[in-house]
């Protein structure tokens, strides 16, 4: 049987393409295996295709989509108003909004990366996208977990 082209709204667009970036960079911040001189360049990287995919929502929503609300808009919002303010307020500043050091999973920046992460997945999910993105993600996580079990068996192929 022979499949039909996709429609336009079924393409991959930036948005996907920014949360593919996105998805093979998630399983990499959070190993604590490597230095933390290469997890703030994650985290970058992270943010770069973040920034990628926003752009897209940024021209699905000039073109007339509207995002859908989600159960956790109130607890996000407030929970990022006290980070924000506990950030601004903090003894330490750069601390609070990197994270603690050599992981920097646990400050203002990655926190709203990863609530951003969310608000995208839910307002861009639709048909095939979900799919695609599940892929993808499995894709890298099995690529990084293949590294880790190389590593763990004593190989370093890098």
């Amino acid at each position: 049987m022979a499949e039909t082209a996709p429609s336009p709204a079924e393409r991959p667009d930036l948005v996907e393409a920014g949360l593919w970036g996105v998805a093979g960079v998630v399983p990499l911040v959070w190993t604590d295996a490597i230095s933390a001189e290469y997890t703030l360049p994650k985290l970058l990287a992270l943010s770069v295709f973040l920034l990628a995919a926003s752009a897209g929502l940024a021209l699905r929503l000039k073109a007339g989509f509207t995002p859908r609300r989600t159960p956790l808009d109130l607890p996000l919002l407030g929970a990022g108003t006290a980070l924000a303010l506990s950030t601004a307020f903090s003894a330490d500043p750069v601390l609070s909004a990197l994270g603690r050091y050599n992981s920097y999973a646990f400050g203002l920046w990655p926190i709203a990366v990863f609530t951003a992460l969310f608000y995208l997945c839910a307002w861009t999910s639709r048909g095939r996208a979900v799919e695609r993105l599940t892929a993808v993600s499995l894709a890298a996580a099995a690529l990084v977990g293949g590294y880790a079990l190389l590593q763990a068996a004593g190989l370093e192929p890098f």
